[in-house]
């Protein structure tokens, strides 16, 4: 799968400009089919996923006065409550009801940094719209990034 056709601009262009490549229009338009990812694989997206989302979590948390070990941990526990979810269990509703892979994609990427913001109130002293903000800041930055490395890194 060409992980380019999953970042952000692939989508806003496959949905608003129709100017993408014939391979990226084809694999966005293509229902949704479950993962197939060992643990060892999963547990590296998962990693990735988490070191990405914390390049934008750790300095303003911290520059919110979040102590170093409830930033570390809010980080792994925000992506515990999504990650699993977005990558094992959206999948199998994407098959059941015939979603494209780029609806699958609209809908994880929606449901991730609302979960995400949801666990950065209660964790942290964040107001809303702070915690809003950095949760879809991160999660476009991973998301974004991570179309971008994946080709390399997987």
């Amino acid at each position: 799968m060409n992980a380019e056709c999953l970042a952000p601009k692939a989508l806003s262009d496959f949905y608003f400009n129709r100017d993408l490549d014939f391979e990226c229009k084809v694999m966005l338009s293509s229902v949704e089919s479950a993962p197939a990812l060992s643990m060892l694989e999963y547990l590296r997206v998962f990693g990735w996923t988490c070191g990405l989302e914390a390049v934008v979590y750790v300095p303003l948390l911290l520059l919110k006065k979040n102590s170093l070990g409830r930033t570390l941990s809010t980080v792994i526990l925000a992506n515990l409550a999504t990650h699993p979810l977005v990558t094992f269990v959206f999948p199998f509703f994407g098959v059941a009801f015939g979603w494209s892979v780029a609806a699958s994609v609209v809908a994880k990427e929606t449901f991730a940094p609302l979960v995400e913001t949801l666990v950065l109130r209660r964790l942290t002293n964040l107001s809303w719209p702070e915690a809003i903000a950095v949760s879809v800041g991160a999660n476009l930055f991973s998301w974004w990034a991570g179309a971008a490395l994946a080709e390399q890194l997987f």
